[in-house]
């Protein structure tokens, strides 16, 4: 067989592969957005409704939001996608603890380079059977325009045999150059 025939093999055979295997085998933290994207499917699908609180700058608002199609359930968990650090620039910029007892597990990925990383801290806590229970990040962007601060939270619980959302938030600040610090906290509960 000539090269250029193995070559042609080789490729056919890996872009044949699930793009899934590939993926998974290039990520090395948690991965977020997998979550986040399989959160959206399953949610979209069950239609549940949600119940919003959030408060800005101390004004308080309180709605309810009827049952969302996938689209809508993309942008209300969006904001939890950029807790991802799974891009290969960041492969070396988190160091890793782990802690594991019966019950559960906890992973905390901790920036090694805060002021180069949007995300300082991600926490992901598990059930025994390796299924999320909370995930819990700190993250800050800050350039010479604009500053801001935020935590992000995402909590679940079993729904008819599936982990999913119960309960998630984000609170925070920003601030922009001769403008007044605007605060946030926004709370989400699931009602199945």
């Amino acid at each position: 067989m000539n090269r250029w025939l193995i070559y042609l093999v080789l490729w056919f055979v890996w872009s044949c592969a699930p793009s899934n295997n590939r993926k998974e085998k290039s990520a090395k933290f948690y991965d977020i957005n997998g979550l986040v994207d399989e959160q959206i499917h399953w949610l979209s699908s069950i239609s549940p409704s949600v119940s919003k609180t959030a408060t800005i700058n101390g004004k308080k608002e309180q709605r309810r939001i009827r049952p969302m199609d996938s689209v809508g359930w993309a942008k209300e968990l969006t904001i939890f996608k950029s807790a991802d650090i799974n891009r290969s620039i960041l492969s070396d910029s988190y160091s890793i603890a782990e802690s594991i007892d019966s019950n559960a597990t906890r992973v905390v990925y901790q920036s090694k380079y805060p002021a180069s990383t949007e995300v300082e801290e991600l926490v992901i806590e598990l059930d025994k059977n390796r299924k999320p229970v909370r995930i819990h990040a700190r993250l800050d962007n800050s350039n010479e325009l604009f500053n801001s601060a935020k935590i992000i939270e995402l909590n679940f619980r079993d729904v008819e045999g599936r982990r999913l959302i119960s309960s998630y938030h984000t609170e925070g600040w920003q601030k922009m150059i001769s403008k007044d610090t605007a605060s946030y906290v926004v709370r989400s509960e699931i009602t199945y």
